[in-house]
């Protein structure tokens, strides 16, 4: 905790360092160049935030927005239902193709990016092939994940280079 600032709060940045941070969202016209709508929060990430910006840009302009371009990690189930409710068109590109094209996710080969989901067996297939089956559901930073699993890889003689949770993935779910 700062004693000069207690409602910053410890955060990572895109290099994978961490400092005492807010996390500043700013909405910009682009035909204009205006800024209609800006807030600080404490959050770390930003899935929950564009849901708060459209009311913020909403509260500024009065009006929706007719176009809204974000990156993927304003992603969020909420934000696309308002959207469509609103007419409000979304330009989000999809998560996990965009994340397979970073390069730290190609050099890691067992990060979340790189499973197949096979709807036929709901199950996700690992990079080399594994299929993780359905276990459960669990709440987890207060969202609701399914739990993926196998026992196939414990005992593969290349582990160590395999992620420590390799065998039990979550997986983030709509309730």
């Amino acid at each position: 905790m700062s004693l000069t600032d207690p409602e910053s709060r410890w955060m990572m940045d895109k290099k994978e360092n961490k400092d005492l941070n807010y996390n500043y969202q700013v909405a910009v016209d682009s035909k204009n160049g205006m800024v209609v709508g800006q807030y600080l929060t404490q959050n770390a990430t930003d899935s929950k935030e564009l849901f708060e910006m459209l009311h913020e840009i909403k509260r500024q302009m009065g009006i929706n927005p007719k176009v809204l371009i974000a990156d993927n990690g304003y992603m969020d189930d909420n934000v696309i239902k308002y959207a469509y409710d609103n007419n409000i068109r979304l330009i989000i590109p999809d998560r996990s193709e965009s994340s397979k094209n970073k390069s730290k996710n190609r050099e890691k080969p067992y990060q979340k990016v790189n499973f197949t989901y096979d709807w036929k067996t709901d199950s996700f297939i690992c990079p080399i092939g594994e299929h993780l089956h359905y276990k459960n559901d669990r709440k987890l930073n207060g969202e609701w994940m399914r739990v993926y699993s196998t026992n196939s890889c414990k005992n593969l003689p290349s582990k160590k280079s395999m992620h420590k949770k390799q065998s039990k993935r979550n997986f983030r779910t709509s309730r």
